[in-house]
Order: structure tokens, then sequence, then C-alpha cells
């Protein structure tokens, strides 16, 4: 079967990766005179899963981690970077939980959340997460970063967006307050919303532009300025035209 030259290319790295990690267990294990049974009991995993890597299946998540400590604390610096670098592809485009660590900061977020009315979450977290965020994002765009800069980016503006006030808060307080007072489903009752207060929508395409700023997004997500003229287009009620 013919494959383009790319697609060679690609098939050609995913091979070495994969060579690189059989060879890099090997020699970890030879380095420390373990059987697979003892290097086995010593990572953590069965002897058949060693007799895998030392195959043709690489290690994943959690193990490449152990993978990497074990061989960082035998002075095999050349094979915990083998490891790490493995680890760190097999999360760039991840956004999931991968180890017991990661999933800790996960659940505990989402409970934080999940439970606002009962504790809420204060703004300084909020701006922490965002500054952390944007500090990624700038060091991801240096050309030596091995990050996935869109992703990062994607999750900046997200972020930014939903711990900030906004529009779109308000279009689904109105949208409930409507639903209750009339009995129609939700997303009828945003319809409604929109159509009565253009004005909301027009906003909450600004509070998207604000949050892209400084990001890949930002061009295709701009707006052009809301003249006056734009302004009572929208009916906006809190700034009602005059004629001239």
């Amino acid at each position: 079967m013919y494959l383009p030259c790319a697609s060679r290319y690609a098939m050609r790295a995913l091979i070495n990766i994969m060579d690189a990690l059989v060879s890099a267990v090997k020699r970890l294990r030879a380095e420390l005179k373990l059987t697979q049974p003892e290097f086995a009991k010593r990572v953590g995993v069965s002897v058949r899963a060693v007799a895998y890597y030392e195959k043709d299946r690489d290690p994943s998540g959690e193990i490449l981690q152990r993978l990497g400590s074990l061989a960082a604390r035998h002075g095999r610096d050349d094979l915990a970077k083998v490891f790490s670098d493995a680890f760190r592809r097999e999360l760039q485009d991840k956004t999931t939980p991968s180890t017991p660590e990661e999933n800790a900061w996960v659940q505990a977020l989402l409970l934080l959340l999940r439970h606002r009315s009962v504790r809420p979450i204060s703004q300084q977290i909020s701006k922490e997460l965002v500054a952390a965020l944007e500090s990624l994002a700038e060091s991801a765009r240096k050309p030596s970063a091995k990050m996935n800069l869109p992703r990062v980016e994607e999750v900046l503006v997200e972020l930014r967006y939903r711990t900030a006030p906004n529009a779109e808060q308000k279009i689904e307080e109105l949208a409930r307050a409507r639903t209750r007072e009339t009995g129609e489903p939700i997303e009828r009752a945003r319809g409604h919303i929109i159509h009565e207060r253009p004005d909301l929508y027009e906003d909450y395409l600004d509070d998207r532009a604000a949050a892209a700023k400084g990001t890949s997004f930002e061009r295709s997500m701009a707006r052009g300025k809301r003249t006056r003229k734009a302004l009572c287009a929208t009916g906006r009620k809190d700034k009602p035209c005059r004629s001239t």
C-alpha cells in the first residue's frame, strides 16, 4: 500500500519512538540486574506486562512516570529522559487526568465548582488560575517548547470567559425567570430572550472577544467598535438613542 511522504515520515517516527521505549525498558532492567518477575514487582506491573514492554507494546501513563523515576534514582538520566519524553508526548493533547495526583486535583476542583452555593470560590483563586495559564501559554510560544499551544490557549480563553461576569450569565438568568413564569422549555426561553434583547447577544460576542485577547484566537473573534448607531439598532434600554 502506498503512503504519502508525510505519512511515511510519521510512521517512521512512531516506530523509532516505540523502539526507543523497548530498548529503554530492557536497558533499565539490565542496569538493575533484575529478572522480569523482579522488575515487574519493582515497577508494580505484571510479568506479562514487562514481557510486552520489552517486545512491542509501549508502557503508558503512570507506568512511564514510574519507569522514569526508577531510572533517575539509579543515575540513568538518559533512560529517564526517554520515559519522561514519552509521557509528555502522550499528554500533549489530553486534559483528562492520567495520574492519581492529577485525578485528586480534578476531583477537588469539580467538588468546589459543583458546591459553590455552599462554599463560594474566591475571585483570587480564579485570577491565579487564569494568570498561571497565561504564563503557561507564554512559555508554550517559545520555539523550544514542547507543548500544544492551541490547546493551552483554548483552555485559557474558556477559563477567562467563564470566571468573569458575562452576558451569557444574564441571558441564562432571564431565561430561567421566563421559564418559571411561562412554563416553556429553557431552550425556547433563551431564544425569546435573545430575540427581545439583541444587545445581550452583542455583549456576549464582546465578552468572547475580550477573553481571546492576546491569543491566536483574537483575530478570528475580534469585534468592530460598536458605534452609537449600532447600539441604537440593538435597542439597548440603558443607552437610549436621541434624535439629532
